[in-house]
């Protein structure tokens, strides 16, 4: 049984229900242009999320994917350095130890986990159930509608469905599965209205 949690997540950040994920900095531009309330950024250094932090000004909230950032500690001093210094809105990590020190911090925390396989989904609903993240991103989204009676059973957390997912048609569909939002690359996608 999953336990529920209560989640920092602004209900806003659900009613566009796409959330872009920026592959490079410059990708700022297309994503201030847009008026959405958060976006992740993928990877970069710390140059960078200083560069990208200090042009958004908090809107979009910029959630960082902290394990792929180079250039700052992946742990609690370097999350409380970026949340000091640059103000940053929260983290997606595959990893707890860092998803637990975002909560500490009063950070967004996002769960992302990857369903390849009965066993995977296990150990991802275990991780989900002990860490209590205000999230959970999936991967590759587009499996969410293979799984739905699982997630419907298991998952009591705002799920982002992530991976794979090219087309508007994919996007209803795995909304309609019962993701909440979906987490693309694809800028061509960023402008869906559900």
């Amino acid at each position: 049984m999953t336990l529920p949690t209560i989640s920092k997540l602004p209900p806003a950040l659900f009613e566009r229900r796409i959330i872009p994920a920026m592959r490079s900095p410059g990708d700022l531009d297309r994503v201030l242009a847009l008026d959405l309330p958060a976006a992740i950024m993928l990877k970069g250094d710390i140059f960078d999320i200083e560069r990208v932090l200090n042009r958004a000004q908090g809107k979009p909230a910029i959630l960082l994917h902290i394990d792929l950032m180079e250039g700052i500690g992946r742990d609690k001093a370097g999350l409380a350095y970026l949340k000091q210094h640059f103000g940053i809105g929260g983290i997606v990590s595959t990893r707890s130890n860092l998803i637990k020190e975002a909560r500490s911090l009063g950070l967004i925390s996002i769960l992302r986990f990857f369903v390849l396989d009965s066993a995977a989904y296990s150990t991802g609903v275990h991780l989900l159930n002990s860490l209590q993240p205000d999230a959970v991103e999936m991967l590759p989204g587009v499996a969410v509608p293979y799984i739905k009676d699982l997630l419907t059973q298991d998952v009591k957390l705002p799920v982002i469905a992530s991976g794979l997912i090219r087309t508007d048609q994919a996007i209803r569909e795995v909304l309609a599965a019962g993701a909440d939002a979906v987490s693309t690359s694809r800028p061509e996608l960023w402008q869906f209205r559900p």
